[in-house]
């Protein structure tokens, strides 16, 4: 009668536990696509491929994949949501977007991680590029056919997959060699969206699972036990009675005495020993055949066979079609977390499927940085007597100036192809210095320059314009040279002039004499 009542307990218990999951989840649902909004896209660009450092970097590759787990452990402690709210989310992207052959690495945070984002990657990586994007790109064609899936672990999450760390080459490798071969009319990309998970939680978890090991039984038996439920653990003892009890303790030191997997138990304790995140792996893919784009797919999922860990652990992936395909796709473009897609996979498990490109890979089409990007000098002056630009470093903005007017006299130069921009650099000059209330000579064989100055004069300054202009006959312009307000004027005119002369004629035409009556005569 007694075990009546228990069970008469437990499933009310159970249906009512029920109804508040439900009414939790839609409440979430709906929070986390708001939570997708609220988040900002970081496109990561690294250092091209150096062949003299070739050997080097083959030496170091392990090294440098592993320091992304240092980026990545930035975001376990992300600040806890808002009863019923949603966690905060990360998402880490690998992409061939529609219109481009380029392969581009996206990370995007919440937004208020945003200033402090490109430090984080920054501060592993000194010569990465971090560009905040402010519209989202896209690898779907408009009239096309889109192909979806993600991937769930085979066996419990204990159970690790095959890392960089056991792999002979960087597996980014053959996840970004399957892009390269995308058109620009297609598109596809590797999704990845992380949520931290409680440490105590996953690690306590693992260590009782290797205490149950340790007592004899097989991994999977202490695995099911482990993840099986208090309740129904309690009820199973009652079920039992004290003499099975008795008798499974009995079996349990047998099995101690004569079992023990040392394997199993040494890749479960390997796992537990990182910290862990809740991860969706979504795979998406589109082109203007249905064909097309599951082929794209399907080579995407074959790339991920190389993280298959022998007799332990891999993906399966779970193709998607109907109405599962269309919310796999609003999930994918608003960077939501699904519980039912989820994996736990530990920070050297998610640095091996994603990373940044290091200098040693070779696929093509990566997006990286062309050219290096240096840091604006310690001394640079916070203001001056001309604004000629702003140097965007590491997230930092800061307003250049020339420091005084004699630096500007003995250092500017402005040289470059057309288009880059120095007419438009000398207009902002010469539009600060009028403003200013300084004197400006401006010298324009084509007339353009001169028609943007005079269009920018302001009210108070009209009556110091003085306009030459030599192809105007019904205002001719006359210029003496030799028009002086002082002796030492005087003496300056004349040196110029007779200066004039030897830039016109060789010096051995004019000699001594001809330079001596010529400045008696002026």
């Amino acid at each position: 009668m007694i075990i009546i009542v228990y069970i008469l307990i437990f499933l009310f218990l159970v249906t009512l536990l029920g109804f508040v999951f439900a009414a939790t989840s839609e409440t979430q649902k709906k929070s986390s696509v708001f939570g997708g909004l609220e988040m900002t896209l970081f496109l990561v660009m690294m250092p091209k491929n150096d062949l003299k450092k070739k050997e080097l970097m083959q030496k170091e590759e392990k090294n440098m994949i592993s320091e992304m787990e240092q980026v990545l452990s930035n975001f376990l402690y992300l600040k806890k949501p808002r009863l019923f709210q949603p966690r905060p989310v990360c998402a880490l992207e690998i992409a061939s977007q529609l219109g481009s052959s380029d392969i581009s690495f996206y990370m995007a945070v919440p937004t208020f991680l945003e200033n402090v984002f490109s430090k984080y990657v920054q501060g592993i990586y000194p010569l990465a590029i971090v560009d905040k994007i402010p519209e989202d790109y896209t690898v779907f064609e408009p009239n096309g056919a889109t192909a979806a899936a993600y991937l769930k672990l085979r066996e419990n999450y204990l159970f690790p997959i095959s890392t960089y760390k056991n792999l002979e080459k960087d597996p980014l490798a053959s996840l970004t060699n399957n892009l390269s071969k995308i058109s620009a009319n297609e598109g596809a990309a590797i999704q990845l969206i992380i949520r931290p998970l409680s440490e105590s939680g996953f690690r306590t978890t693992g260590e009782k699972a290797l205490k149950k090991m340790r007592e004899g039984k097989p991994a999977r038996v202490a695995l099911a036990e482990t993840f099986q439920s208090p309740l129904i653990e309690f009820f199973s003892e009652m079920l039992k009675g004290p003499e099975n009890t008795k008798k499974n303790h009995d079996v349990n030191q047998k099995n101690k005495e004569t079992h023990f997997d040392q394997k199993e138990y040494d890749v479960i304790q390997s796992k537990i020993q990182k910290q862990a995140f809740e991860t969706n792996i979504r795979l998406v893919a589109s082109s203007k055949t249905q064909a097309r784009a599951e082929e794209i797919l399907n080579h995407l999922i074959g790339s991920f066979s190389q993280f298959s860990l022998l007799a332990v652990n891999s993906f399966e992936p779970k193709n998607v079609y109907g109405r599962e395909l269309k919310n796999l796709v609003f999930d994918f473009s608003f960077r939501t977390f699904s519980q039912r897609q989820s994996n736990i996979l530990n920070l050297e498990e998610i640095a091996s499927i994603y990373h940044f490109p290091t200098e040693f890979i070779e696929t093509p089409y990566i997006k990286a940085v062309k050219s290096g990007v240096a840091a604006p000098p310690a001394d640079l002056p916070e203001n001056g007597i001309n604004l000629i630009g702003k140097v965007m470093f590491r997230g930092e903005e800061k307003n250049v100036y020339f420091a005084s007017k004699d630096d500007r006299r003995r250092h500017f130069y402005i040289i470059g192809q057309t288009g880059v921009g120095k007419s438009a650099l000398l207009r902002e000059m010469i539009r600060q210095d009028i403003e200013n209330g300084e004197g400006v000579g401006v010298v324009d064989p084509h007339g353009e320059l001169i028609e943007y100055t005079l269009a920018n004069i302001p009210s108070d300054r009209v009556e110091d314009v003085v306009l030459f202009e030599p192809y105007d006959q019904d205002r001719p312009m006359g210029l003496n040279m030799l028009e002086y307000d002082s002796s030492e004027q005087k003496d300056f005119a004349v040196q110029e002039m007779i200066a004039i002369f030897y830039k016109l004629f060789p010096p051995e035409i004019i000699g001594p004499m001809f330079e001596h009556y010529m400045r008696n005569a002026m």
